[in-house]
């Protein structure tokens, strides 16, 4: 038990050494080969640019949105007669407009 324990402690420590060892290098090499900046000695010519005023002009705000409008108070309306539907019309859709006398449906 012992000597896994110290085999296991010894391999552990060697690859934490290599590890370091290894990023050390890498850092080593990085700044070794890092570039060299430019040192520009004299007068630059600068670019030539447009300059414009910026102005202050009106913009309709528009909003475009998605979603679920839910209503702030809400109501249960009960039928106040208890039936079954015996006949549902043709005539009678989601969407149709309706006139007084029109049957909707027959109980």
């Amino acid at each position: 038990m012992a000597t896994s324990r110290f085999i296991s402690f010894l391999t552990r420590s060697a690859v934490s050494v290599f590890l370091i060892l290894l990023s050390i290098g890498l850092f080593a090499m990085l700044v070794s080969t890092k570039p060299e900046l430019a040192i520009s000695s004299g007068d630059r010519s600068l670019p030539a640019v447009i300059v414009l005023e910026a102005q202050k002009i009106p913009i309709a705000r528009r909003t475009i949105g998605y979603g679920t409008a839910e209503a702030i108070g809400h109501a249960e309306v009960s039928a106040q007669v208890t039936s079954t539907v015996l006949v549902l019309p043709p005539s009678a859709s989601v969407g149709l407009k309706v006139k007084k006398g029109d049957l909707l449906v027959e109980l």
